[in-house]
């Protein structure tokens, strides 16, 4: 303790007051500044060492998986024999496919190391926070100074340092940082990554800091630290842009920790619990370089919550020896303002208090990938030139495949699963993803749902992969069952199909384990989606047709203790029509059964072929390289057309627009039905054989979302570009079009042609629909040059 006199305006006798000092202000060593008021650093202790101990499992399976992997043996990489497996390991597991991410991506990574970087420097350049508590400023000013650099593909000692007093003193709250006590680093991250108005009212943007800067001493700062207005005319100032972090998706293990480190530099805060004399351990010449692992003593005075939070930066890793590389704002202590510190120690990278800051640049040009096409390979492949810095899961990542896709694709051409690239050398590339954009008449919600790959169709084809997206997160701290949740609505998917989406991910169709579990899905996904009036899949299922509660099981092996099974006019609700092809679950939405509504956001028994959004749900702790699965799109029919253009029929049911944007990512567009000589084609080749699958396939019709009467024809256009003007096969009884957007409140009408014939329209004719409101999406057919 100190007491400090002060004396008063009027010079009365001085009044004593005793100001209870951090022991920071005598000693050096502890100068940090992070406030946890509501947390004991050794609780966190606890939490890094459990970190530790699964990653170390999975480090070990992916290292199993790196001793089998046999590329020059093509048979156990390809064909039938190879189902789930890739040259000898075994891909079907989410846990294999987690190692396998593990094993591909590099065992040892410094953001200092330009070999490593691609080219760039992007670690932090050194900082000192003197003797003032501000380690939460310094750290995140440091993380950003990175991840803009990484995001701009520049050194980052070229990218300026952000103002460290503003993120500290100047976030427009009653209260803020000091440099006695520190400051809250979610704090300082929320003013950030916040919008202006939520900063300091004089201070638009983030400024650097030279523009605001932090003075050196203690007494100064103190006196300056809310003065938070930039010197005039001071011009140096950030790209434009701005800041994130994976709130959303959260940084809750080492190898995303990691991965965060690869894509976007040394951008990884987190908060470390530092024992007496960590500082001074690498004063020693001799140590500067060493690995820093905790003694015993100090284990136990950490354990006991006896540490000092600090704020630090994770720049790097080395998985063979099991350490981190971090930056502290110490100036160029230790290893020129880095240190190694041993993995799972001293609280490093526990998830409560561990941010991944991300920039993202107004304007976001990114460099075209270097492919090439090559007449020898398949249509839809293409060359891949490696460039520096590149491994097997970083170009996966880049061409929107998976790292078993690439190296099934390249037998022969990877030898070894983590060894970095030889730049210069060729990769093939087949279904490359292209990123999606907003669409037609399809919201926008929509669109971004729909992402497809770059995929060419022949007359052989006979089924294609498809990139499908999740629009809706729910992460696990908001769910009751506090599982991660995906919604799917733009597609129509079996019950099994959409498994197969989750499964794919690392989950399982989303089980139902409460009433608040129950409510939750109803009002976010099903009541709120017109896809979802007809109800959404969940994991519960029955092995064969049964009226048998008792026989219903969940997908993901949950006791089935909780049932909301509805009723139909009072009576249980389980319906075993015959022509059901299976028992599969729903929760319902504006359902109807036998002149009566089954009651909303109770379950129904529903035929499991039927086509519905899904929600998938993943344990927090499973690990997603994307939201992306890869789903294969059936191709029922292909023939030639009277024109010389090659149809393809996609039994696979989506909006208009998404059918569109996927034919034109594939080299053609909607079908253009334009003579009779085509109808005629449609129905011999297409409609017949095929005969009825459901309400309707698109054709290349629409009207787009103009605020025109949608039974207006001459508003109708062909994606084609073709006239309209002169062949129409509108359906005659009820004369169409018809106005069915109108009925829908739809923002623009999209066509499709009658399947077969019914009791009001005749079989080929033209039919309008609600673009994005009708409750069922349809298959499609393609049109596509024959070269």
């Amino acid at each position: 303790m100190q007491y400090i006199t002060f004396m008063s305006a009027a010079g009365q006798a001085p009044t004593l007051l005793l100001v209870l000092l951090l022991l920071a202000w005598t000693a050096p060593h502890w100068v940090t500044g992070l406030r946890t008021d509501s947390d004991r650093a050794g609780a966190n202790v606890m939490k890094a060492e459990a970190l530790l101990a699964a990653w170390s499992r999975q480090v070990q399976q992916a290292r199993t998986l790196t001793q089998v992997y046999k590329p020059q043996k093509k048979k156990s990489c390809t064909g039938q024999a190879a189902a789930g497996r890739l040259c000898g390991i075994d891909v079907a597991s989410v846990e294999n496919r987690t190692a396998l991410h593990i094993a591909t991506s590099p065992a040892v990574y410094d953001t200092r190391d330009v070999s490593h970087t691609g080219g760039w420097v992007l670690a932090p350049t050194p900082g000192d926070q003197g003797d003032c508590n501000s380690c939460v400023g310094w750290a995140l000013a440091a993380a950003a100074q990175a991840a803009a650099a990484a995001a701009q593909r520049v050194n980052s000692n070229t990218m300026p340092r952000l103002s460290v007093r503003q993120l500290l003193f100047c976030n427009g709250a009653r209260m803020a940082g000091d440099c006695s006590r520190g400051w809250y680093l979610e704090n300082a991250v929320d003013t950030l990554t916040g919008s202006s108005q939520q900063r300091a009212a004089c201070v638009q943007g983030i400024a650097t800091d030279k523009c605001l800067n932090m003075p050196s001493d203690r007494l100064k700062v103190n006196a300056v630290a809310h003065d938070c207005k930039e010197r005039q005319q001071c011009n140096e100032k950030l790209p434009r842009g701005s800041f994130s972090y994976t709130d959303k998706a959260p940084l809750e293990d080492i190898w995303q920790m990691q991965q965060h480190i690869r894509r976007h530099g040394a951008s990884v805060v987190t908060r470390m619990a530092l024992p007496k004399g960590f500082k001074e351990w690498f004063d020693s010449p001799q140590r500067r370089t060493a690995v820093y692992s905790v003694s015993k003593a100090e284990q136990a005075e950490l354990t006991r919550g006896e540490g000092v939070n600090h704020a630090v930066v994770l720049a790097g890793y080395n998985n063979i020896e099991g350490y981190w590389i971090i930056w502290s704002s110490w100036g160029n202590w230790a290893e020129g303002g880095f240190a190694r510190v041993r993995f799972g120690q001293l609280a490093i990278g526990e998830p409560r208090f561990t941010y991944g800051i991300v920039f993202q640049p107004a304007s976001n040009t990114k460099p075209a990938l270097p492919l090439a096409k090559d007449a020898n390979l398949p249509c839809n492949c293409q060359w891949y030139m490696v460039q520096p810095g590149d491994y097997v899961s970083k170009v996966a990542d880049a061409l929107g495949l998976s790292a078993e896709q690439l190296l099934q694709q390249n037998v022969g051409r990877i030898p070894n699963l983590g060894a970095w690239l030889k730049p210069g050398q060729q990769l093939q590339a087949c279904d490359v993803s292209v990123p999606s954009d907003a669409f037609g008449a399809v919201s926008v919600a929509t669109a971004q749902a729909v992402s497809s790959e770059t995929t060419c169709v022949t007359a052989d084809t006979k089924e294609v992969r498809w990139a499908l997206d999740s629009v809706i997160s729910v992460p696990a701290s908001e769910t009751p069952s506090g599982k991660k949740w995906q919604y799917f609505y733009t597609y129509g998917f079996s019950q099994s199909e959409a498994e197969n989406v989750c499964v794919q991910l690392g989950g399982h169709l989303v089980t139902v384990d409460s009433n608040r579990t129950n409510q939750m899905l109803y009002d976010r996904f099903v009541a709120q989606n017109p896809y979802a009036r007809d109800g959404i899949w969940i994991g519960l299922t029955a092995q064969q047709r049964t009226t048998d509660r008792s026989k219903f099981y969940w997908l993901s092996r949950a006791k089935t203790t909780y049932q909301n099974w509805g009723t139909c006019n009072g009576k249980p609700l389980l319906d075993n029509w015959d022509y059901l092809q299976g028992q599969c679950a729903v929760i319902s939405g504006s359902s109807t059964c036998g002149g009566g509504a089954i009651p909303r956001g109770s379950w129904d028994d529903d035929n499991c072929e039927y086509g519905k959004p899904f929600v998938c749900e993943f344990a927090p702790s499973v690990t997603r390289r994307t939201n992306q699965a890869q789903i294969t799109v059936r191709v029922l029919k292909s023939a030639t057309a009277p024109d010389g253009k090659l149809w393809a029929f996609f039994f696979f049911n989506v909006v208009q627009a998404a059918a569109q944007k996927y034919c034109e990512q594939s080299g053609g567009n909607l079908v253009t039905v334009d003579n009779a000589n085509k109808t005629d084609f449609l129905i011999k080749e297409f409609l017949k054989p095929v005969g009825s699958i459901g309400f309707g396939v698109w054709i290349g019709l629409y009207m787009p979302s103009s605020g025109a009467d949608p039974r207006d024809k001459s508003q109708y256009r062909w994606y084609s570009r073709a006239r309209t003007d002169s062949y129409d096969n509108w359906g005659r009884d009820p004369d169409q079009p018809d106005g069915d957007a109108l009925r829908q409140l739809g923002l623009g009408s999209c066509v499709n042609v009658i399947p077969s014939g019914d009791e009001w329209l005749d079989v080929g004719v033209w039919n309008d629909v609600s673009c994005d409101k009708d409750v069922n999406p349809r298959p499609f057919i393609c049109e596509y040059p024959q070269s």
